[in-house]
């Protein structure tokens, strides 16, 4: 039985926004600070900036977006275009991309706390912000500069939307945007987001009373079926490789995508709590453990949790973690960014179950020990890692991997010169774009193509594979002779002049 309300949060309305206001706008300042330094610019990044520049520079429409890990399926474009005026406004810098990436995500940071209020309470809203603005992991998430990214924003307004829709407000609006970042989501990370559809299908056919009318029904299936074209396009281009690509993972008899084996699932949902315990509390299992059964408790015993604007909350998480738990492609990987759009969605069911608890005898130390735990492990870390140096023996961030092209272009003295590297994804995108931008704008031109004396080699450190590295460093010491080198944190440059060459 609950007791009677105490007034655990006795604060007028005035200062319930100013502090919402005040943790959004740190959580922004964490998300920024020192984002040239920290940036992470690695194969992904490049290859991404890469195709913008060249968006920038010839001008052609670009019909599908990054690689997925199945091989033969491409994402949509969206994400591109996404950076686009980014990269323009910034003249190439993908600091300012990163930074355009914040800001997108500090909206979803606003739909996040009016999905939470409209769901639970303000105070529920206030809890949501705090846990996704000052975790650890969601501030690394953000700061990725990678397709996924965005997903921490389209999914808030996707479910801000169905709340609306659920409340009858302007559903004949809400329903193609909906639709929109359903298909949106599905170009950023298609791991979990696919099963969104399945999932508020599945929704809809328990509550046809919310059941789009077939004037907004059809609107809402062409604002989905648009963001296809693209894909499409491409894949009649190109004799179908990737309705072909679905077809073999998908349809194989031999090697099924989901299958029913007790210890995959077994493993799979010790994954799912390892995986949501690094965003709440890392390496802490209990809280994770315990939200889970208070969400399923909650949900069989309070009238609240099972209203429809909350019960499509569960389905939009439980019904695709229900279905991955089956899943077995991608030769067995599983990675914690397929839970992206899943991630924003437990936290605004955790903020109303802590915002409920605060109400219940016994139970409200839950949320106050819960909160403790997360803010002095969270911050922590987030403290560390804005303050690192970017020096250490394997740190490798834009800080040290422009002061390394810095050093080159000293060296070299406006002398042409070639430069070859070595990164662990062997292909170098990262420098091929450091080099166009950085190189181009800070000195003036970039290396030569053609073969000549002087040579820089750049090499990074490749934990897993040593190995690779020497043999590679071994392979260079036959092309060119080194006569200085330096060390920029886990980065190693060498300028050598070549033994022979044409």
């Amino acid at each position: 039985m609950l007791c009677k309300k105490r007034k655990i949060f006795p604060f007028p309305h005035l200062l319930h926004y100013f502090l919402l206001a005040l943790v959004i706008l740190l959580a922004f300042v964490f998300r920024t600070y020192r984002t040239q330094d920290l940036l992470r610019f690695y194969y992904d990044q490049g290859r991404d900036a890469l195709v913008v520049f060249d968006m920038i520079n010839v001008p052609k429409p670009v019909l599908v977006g990054p690689t997925t890990g199945l091989a033969g399926i491409l994402r949509g474009p969206f994400f591109y275009y996404l950076l686009l005026p980014a990269y323009l406004i910034g003249q190439g810098s993908p600091v300012v991309a990163a930074i355009w990436l914040q800001i997108i995500n500090f909206v979803g940071l606003i739909f996040l706390y009016l999905c939470a209020r409209e769901l639970f309470s303000r105070r529920a809203g206030l809890i949501a912000v705090f846990i996704l603005g000052f975790s650890n992991e969601f501030v690394s998430l953000s700061r990725w500069l990678s397709n996924p990214s965005p997903i921490l924003t389209t999914v808030p307004l996707m479910l801000y939307g169905l709340i609306q829709i659920i409340k009858r407000k302007k559903e004949h609006i809400w329903w193609p945007v909906v639709a929109l970042m359903l298909g949106l989501n599905l170009q950023l990370e298609i791991a979990s987001e696919f099963f969104f559809i399945i999932a508020l299908f599945l929704f809809l056919i328990f509550n046809r009373q919310f059941w789009p009318k077939t004037k907004t029904l059809l609107i809402s299936i062409g604002v989905f079926l648009t963001t296809l074209i693209p894909q499409v396009a491409f894949d009649f281009r190109h004799e179908h490789i990737m309705y072909k690509a679905i077809l073999s993972h998908f349809a194989s008899p031999g090697e099924p995508s989901f299958a029913f084996i007790w210890e995959n699932i077994l493993s799979r949902w010790q994954f799912f709590v390892d995986s949501f315990s690094l965003v709440l509390i890392p390496q802490v299992y209990w809280p994770t453990i315990t939200a889970f059964v208070l969400a399923v408790v909650l949900y069989l015993t309070s009238k609240k949790f099972r209203l429809p604007k909350v019960k499509v909350l569960y389905y939009l998480i439980f019904i695709p973690l229900l279905i991955l738990s089956f899943y077995q492609g991608n030769e067995g990987n599983f990675y914690s960014y397929y839970l992206i759009g899943i991630y924003p969605l437990a936290v605004i069911l955790l903020s109303g179950i802590l915002g409920k608890l605060f109400f219940f005898p016994v139970l409200f130390v839950f949320p106050w020990v819960f909160l403790i735990l997360f803010g002095s492990a969270n911050f922590t870390l987030i403290d560390n890692f804005l303050a690192a140096g970017y020096d250490g023996p394997e740190h490798i961030t834009m800080g040290n991997q422009l002061q390394a092209i810095d050093w080159i272009y000293e060296q070299a003295d406006g002398r042409d010169f070639n430069a070859d590297f070595y990164v662990p994804p062997v292909i170098p995108h990262s420098y091929d774009y450091l080099f166009l931008w950085y190189g181009n704008k800070e000195y003036g031109y970039h290396p030569e193509g053609e073969m000549i004396e002087l040579l820089y080699t750049l090499s990074e450190v490749d934990p897993p594979h040593p190995e690779r590295l020497q043999a590679w460093l071994d392979r260079q010491a036959g092309i060119g002779e080194v006569k200085k080198l330096e060390r920029f944190g886990g980065i190693l440059v060498e300028e050598r002049v070549r033994l022979k060459y044409e």
